[in-house]
């Protein structure tokens, strides 16, 4: 077997690729004279040539007036407290960046934001208690009568609410 010898029947898909980078219809392929198709020269980007990208420009970082702007956060009693994000929305830099820079700042930052949220959130689930049991009781709502003085008839209070 000689060494290019192709044995591989083409594919769909390379025709057609072929066809695209040639500048022909796969019909000119078989309808007229090989010789007589007229081929233009494909560009880079046709090929698969990786066309090189603009490099970013490198981007001067004030580690200390961001250190400081950070610090300044911490400091300021803002209620609510700032969440990483909106603090890098507002310099103008992304929190990914900012806690690669200065981890320890951003964790304090997060760690506020974050248990601003959890006493929040504790906060609300309560005042919906007590929104509940004041409703309840201005709406003249009793609920069941328990005996306060036998063990014995509080046992049989419950295993009466169980059964009824």
């Amino acid at each position: 077997m000689d060494r290019f010898e192709v044995t591989a029947l083409p594919q769909l898909i390379t025709l057609l690729k072929f066809c695209r980078l040639a500048g022909i219809t796969p019909v000119q392929i078989f309808s007229s004279e090989a010789s007589s198709i007229k081929f233009r020269t494909p560009d880079a980007t046709a090929v698969g040539v990786r066309v090189p990208r603009r490099r970013k420009r490198y981007r001067k970082f004030d580690r200390q007036t961001v250190k400081a702007t950070l610090l300044h956060q911490l400091a300021a009693q803002q209620t609510p407290p700032p969440s990483l994000a909106e603090v890098a929305r507002n310099l103008g830099d992304d929190p990914s960046f900012l806690e690669r820079k200065l981890p320890d700042e951003c964790a304090q930052i997060s760690e506020r934001y974050a248990e601003y949220q959890h006493t929040e959130c504790i906060f609300t689930h309560l005042s919906a208690k007590l929104w509940l049991i004041s409703h309840w009781r201005s709406s003249g709502c009793s609920g069941h009568p328990r005996p306060a003085s036998n063990s014995d008839s509080s046992a049989d209070w419950r295993r009466s609410r169980l059964v009824g």
